[in-house]
């Protein structure tokens, strides 16, 4: 009897899975078997980055390596000198700028998800221009120059303020909520501020959960501006570019006190053991905004 409800079981978990008729359950065993090659695809380099993190050589005298997997490379990137603050200093950069840029982007959104707007037309046409037109870097290096902006904490959070993309994408969000809650303010006196902080801003978690995820996640991995407008302040770059640094002189120097020759021994773990942690706090992160994220840009995209 024990066998037969076992058997029962598994027929229905088969079914509720693969199907029922042989046509459907070729499709969903192909459609597994494919995603189940996509997903180690994906998933594959990641795992070799955290194996090989993890490897350290140990040298013999016979001269074949052998190879033990502790956290050595982890504990020689973090004894590194100026690798917290780099890191924290990432994370103040990413916080200011996920807030000041949401905020602005939702500014600037929310008047121009009005169709009664003066000008609308006009204000969205300019807000497209720049979508597909850029004056190219060289142009961009001459404007922060002219701005001051050079080795200035600034240049992470003044140029990206707002993005096109964005405000387009909060735009169509805004353009969703009903109108009837802006109404039933007005006629209880509310005035287009209130009705923006009191009643937009907290129905639009999902599109800011979005624009937060994105501009992040562009401010952690951002590289190119410590190249090039800081490059005069070392310790005012982002963690990225300190990575960078590691990556380039780990197999010339020794990290964190590490003899010379054991870090050349190491060198690929300290490596990726660097692209791990400039990788984690995303990762981290990701899980607790996915759900807004999803949500946020199929309603941001699928509005008029």
């Amino acid at each position: 009897m024990v066998e037969s409800y076992r058997d029962g079981k598994w027929a229905a978990f088969r079914k509720r899975i693969f199907g029922k008729r042989p046509s459907t359950i070729i499709f969903n065993v192909v459609l597994y078997v494919v995603f189940t090659l996509i997903a180690f695809c994906t998933l594959y380099p990641f795992l070799h980055v955290v194996i090989e993190s993890l490897k350290s050589v140990i040298p013999t005298d016979t001269g074949i390596p052998k190879y033990t997997y502790n956290l050595t490379a982890y504990l020689a990137v973090f004894k590194t000198n100026g690798l917290m603050w780099s890191f924290l200093w990432s994370i103040i950069v990413v916080v200011v700028s996920v807030v000041t840029h949401v905020f602005f982007c939702m500014l600037t959104a929310y008047p121009l998800s009005k169709k009664q707007l003066k000008g609308r037309m006009f204000f969205l046409l300019y807000v497209l221009i720049t979508m597909m037109f850029s004056g190219g870097l060289i142009p961009f290096y001459m404007l922060i120059q002219d701005l001051n902006l050079m080795d200035n904490p600034l240049v992470y959070i003044l140029p990206g303020l707002v993005s096109a993309f964005d405000v387009i994408i909060a735009k169509n969000f805004l353009q969703g909520i009903p109108r009837d809650l802006e109404e039933s303010a007005k006629l209880d006196g509310a005035s287009d501020y209130k009705i923006f902080f009191r009643i937009y801003m907290p129905l639009s978690l999902p599109i800011m959960a979005t624009l937060a995820l994105w501009c992040g996640v562009g401010k952690w991995n951002d590289w190119m501006t410590g190249v090039l407008y800081m490059a005069n302040s070392p310790d005012l770059q982002l963690i990225q570019n300190y990575l960078r640094r590691m990556l380039i002189d780990t197999t010339s120097s020794s990290v964190g006190g590490v003899g010379d020759i054991e870090i050349k021994n190491m060198a690929a773990s300290v490596q990726m053991a660097t692209i791990v942690v400039g990788t984690l706090p995303i990762v981290l992160i990701y899980p607790f905004v996915q759900k807004y994220f999803v949500k946020g840009v199929i309603l941001g995209s699928i509005k008029g």
